[in-house]
C-alpha cells in the first residue's frame, strides 16, 4: 500500500510539468502562428497595394498615351491644316499676281485707247487732247474700248456721216451731250440737242438775232453733261449767214459757260459744207 501511494505523488508532478510543456508549446505555436497570419497578411496587403500600385501607374501610362495620341492628331490635323491654307495662300497670291499684271496691261491698252481717242477728236473735231483725257477720266476699260470704236469710226466719212453717227454713238453720248446747228441752202437753221429736233427753221438776221432765238430754245433743256459738242456745219448757205451763225454760237457758248459754270466744257467744231443734210 504504502509503494502506490508513493508512485502517485512521484507522476503528478510529472504530469504537471508535461502539461506545462504542452501548454507553452500550444502558446508558442499560437505565437508562430499568429505572427505568420499577420505576416501573410501584410504580405497580401503589400501585394494588393503594388497591384493597385501597377494598375494605377498602367492606367496612368495608358491616359497620357492617349492624351499624347490626342495631342500629335491634333497636331497633324493642325499641320494638314496650315498646310492647305498655305498651298491656299501660295494659289491667292499667284491669282492676284496675274490679276494685277492683268490690270495693269489693260491700264495700259486703256492709255493708248485714249491717245488714239484724242487723236480722232483732234484730227476730225479740232477739239483738244487734254479735254479728251479729261472726258474719260474715270472711265472703265470696257467704255473707253467702246469709246474708241464709236470714234475710230468717224474716219473715212464725210460730215454728214459724221454728224449721224455722233448723234447715235452711245458710248460717245454716255460723257458727251451733242448739239447740232446746220444751216440750210435757204438760210434757216436747224437746231438738234440728244438727237431731238428743237426747231427745224430758224431765221437768222445776224449775230444777236441768232443767239437770241437760240438763248431761247436752249433755256428750256435739261443741264448737260459736263462736255458739250456743238457741231456746225452748213449746205449752200451764204457767207453772211454762215458767218451770223458762227458767231452767234459763239456768244451761246460763253453765255450757257457762265450760266451752268466754268466747269462746263463747251466746244464747237466747225465741221464745214456738207451738199447732204445730216
Amino acid at each position: 500500500m504504502t509503494q502506490r501511494r508513493q508512485l502517485v505523488l512521484t507522476l503528478t508532478p510529472l504530469l504537471d510539468l508535461m502539461l506545462v510543456v504542452i501548454f507553452a508549446q500550444y502558446m508558442d505555436l499560437q505565437r508562430v502562428s499568429a505572427a505568420s497570419v499577420r505576416d501573410a497578411r501584410l504580405r497580401a496587403e503589400d501585394a494588393v497595394r503594388a497591384r493597385t500600385d501597377v494598375e494605377e501607374t498602367r492606367r496612368s501610362a495608358f491616359d497620357s498615351l492617349k492624351r499624347q495620341n490626342a495631342e500629335l492628331e491634333s497636331l497633324r490635323e493642325s499641320a494638314a491644316a496650315l498646310k492647305e491654307e498655305n498651298a491656299q495662300l501660295r494659289e491667292q497670291l499667284a491669282e492676284e499676281g496675274l490679276k494685277k499684271k492683268q490690270i495693269e496691261e489693260e491700264k495700259r491698252q486703256a492709255q493708248e485707247q485714249v491717245v488714239e481717242i484724242a487723236k480722232v477728236f483732234k484730227e476730225m473735231l479740232d477739239v483738244p487732247a487734254g479735254v479728251v483725257e479729261k472726258t474719260l477720266a474715270g472711265a472703265g476699260p470696257d467704255e473707253i474700248r467702246g469709246m474708241q470704236k464709236d470714234i475710230s469710226d468717224l474716219r473715212g466719212q464725210n460730215i454728214a456721216g459724221i454728224i449721224r453717227h455722233l448723234r447715235e454713238a452711245a458710248e460717245f453720248r454716255k460723257r458727251w451731250d451733242v448739239w447740232e446747228v446746220h444751216i440750210n441752202p435757204a438760210g434757216s437753221v436747224r437746231i438738234i440737242v440728244g438727237g431731238k429736233m428743237l426747231k427745224d427753221g430758224v431765221f437768222v438776221r445776224g449775230a444777236d438775232d441768232f443767239f437770241v432765238q437760240a438763248q431761247a430754245l436752249l433755256s428750256g433743256i435739261d443741264e448737260p453733261k459736263s462736255f458739250v459738242l456743238i457741231l456746225e456745219s452748213y449746205g449752200d448757205a451764204t457767207l453772211k449767214s454762215r458767218e451770223a451763225v458762227a458767231q452767234g454760237l459763239e456768244m451761246v457758248r460763253e453765255k450757257f459757260r457762265n450760266y451752268w459754270g466754268q466747269e462746263k466744257q463747251i466746244y464747237v467744231a466747225k465741221l464745214g459744207f456738207t451738199a447732204e443734210t445730216p
